[in-house]
């Protein structure tokens, strides 16, 4: 998959609210329930914005002189996409079940 998670280091508050406003423009998931984006603080007492971003977004951030570091590369991951069953394994058991029901089948 062709994704990172990237930190961006954020000085100020001021700059962490205009970095979330340019990330709700450029379609980055924003909801903290789910920790996105996560704000950590390193080592260093630096903090830091770890998001999830695709190519367009680093290029954008780029261009916008936003500096970040690539914490992890999911290029190796497998994209669960492809190993997901497109076919309905419990077809034949709902069948079954309707059947023995009376239920006429929804299924074509």
């Amino acid at each position: 998959m062709d994704i990172k998670e990237i930190a961006i280091p954020v000085d100020s508050y001021k700059l962490l609210r205009q970095l979330i406003l340019v990330l709700r423009e450029l379609g980055v998931p924003l909801d903290p329930c789910s920790e996105e984006p996560l704000l950590k603080q390193d080592g260093q007492d630096q903090l830091r914005l770890h998001i999830i971003a695709i190519p367009r977004v680093e290029e954008e951030l780029k261009l916008r002189n936003y500096k970040y570091d690539v914490i992890r590369d999911f290029v190796d991951a497998v994209d669960p996409r492809e190993y997901t069953s497109r076919v309905n394994r419990y077809e034949e058991t709902l069948l079954e079940l309707r059947e023995k029901q009376g239920i006429k089948s929804r299924v074509p």
